[in-house]
């Protein structure tokens, strides 16, 4: 006798969506398609950004709940002609929507920090930093310092606006940074004032080292440059345990304070390899011209200086051992090219990702 097949045992052989299946993902998609709207449209990003969300939405639904949903009825509802698919596709959609919304309202939480800053404090942390990165494309040694402690500044401006907008943690969170980023301005400007100091006219001109006070004037200028040079070096160094120290508990609490941390650390780790080098070898630097100062202070009457023809040493041995320390000078100034080039390089590349 053959085997006689119903309508509706047929039906259940077949993988087919069911009207609840098909209602279910048209309602969340268009759940998920108002939120994103709202959050993305409302910041001022862009369309093809909702739509890729949107389209990210989708796919997931048919890799992850129509394929979960096939594989099933493969293994189990092909073959005793149940449907238990139908009720895994349900249910794996309601899960990629709700993990979909969970990431997305994470991410939009922990871009509080542009979304919330106004469009005027916006457009002076871009207009600063693409002032110091065409300072540092056009080589302009005068204003990149200046440019520099601009665009730092800028920094802790945003940080200041967000802390006047916000309450508890949140508010301390921002303070906190805010006065990190205006004490290393400040640090910065104090850096740049020394430098400017020690490369003066009168710093090594040999022609005034005879007059009475010159030696300690220039003594004071450099000794000052090597002591700023060490308050920029440990300042550097301690950037990752001052900060952990000031947010304290703020990182448990707050997944703004951990992730802007976790990513300092990154920076900080990639950075401060080449400053640390930079500043230590200003130290040298500084070190190496008061070894110079005090050579030329011991010997005072064994040299003369004159502009056009230099220095005449009446001691050859002398004048052996001030070549060698110029030499070594030397030798420090063109690390400190190279070092301060390279920090110019890595600033370049992050205010392009800051700016963009």
């Amino acid at each position: 006798m053959n085997d006689i097949h119903t309508p509706i045992e047929e039906d259940k052989a077949n993988f087919y969506l069911t009207s609840m299946n098909r209602y279910l993902f048209f309602v969340l998609l268009i759940i998920f398609s108002l939120f994103e709207s709202l959050q993305h449209l409302g910041s001022g990003e862009t369309i093809p950004e909702l739509i890729g969300s949107i389209l990210a939405f989708i796919i997931m639904i048919i890799v992850m709940s129509l394929g979960l949903g096939f594989f099933v009825w493969l293994i189990i509802d092909r073959s005793t002609k149940t449907t238990v698919y139908q009720i895994v596709i349900n249910f794996m959609t309601v899960v990629v929507f709700v993990m979909l919304m969970s990431s997305q309202a994470a991410s939009h939480k922990n871009n509080v920090d542009e979304k919330n800053i106004s469009g005027k404090t916006l457009n002076d942390l871009i207009t600063h930093g693409e002032k110091y990165q065409e300072s540092i494309s056009s080589g302009d040694s005068d204003g990149i310092g200046d440019a520099q402690i601009e665009f730092v500044n800028s920094f802790a401006n945003s940080f200041d606006e967000l802390a006047q907008s916000s309450t508890g943690s949140e508010k301390k969170y921002y303070e906190i940074i805010s006065n990190y980023m205006k004490t290393k301005a400040l640090k910065s400007e104090q850096w740049i004032k020394s430098i400017d100091s020690v490369m003066a006219e009168r710093i090594f001109d040999f022609s005034l080292l005879k007059n009475e006070g010159e030696f300690k004037y220039q003594f004071d200028v450099i000794n000052k440059f090597v002591e700023m040079g060490k308050a920029q070096l440990k300042f550097t160094d301690g950037t990752i345990d001052f900060l952990e120290e000031e947010l304290g508990e703020l990182t448990k609490e707050l997944s703004l304070a951990s992730t802007f941390l976790e990513k300092l650390k990154v920076s900080h780790d990639k950075r401060s390899t080449i400053e640390l080098a930079y500043f230590t070898a200003n130290i040298d630097y500084g070190n190496n011209m008061i070894d110079i100062l005090k050579l030329l202070q011991s010997k005072t009457k064994m040299w003369i200086y004159d502009n056009d023809e230099g220095f005449t040493f009446e001691d050859p041995s002398l004048e052996k051992e001030y070549s060698n320390k110029i030499e070594s000078l030397t030798v420090n100034e063109n690390d400190i090219s190279d070092l301060y080039d390279k920090l110019l390089e890595m600033d370049s590349a992050t205010i392009s990702k800051v700016i963009k």
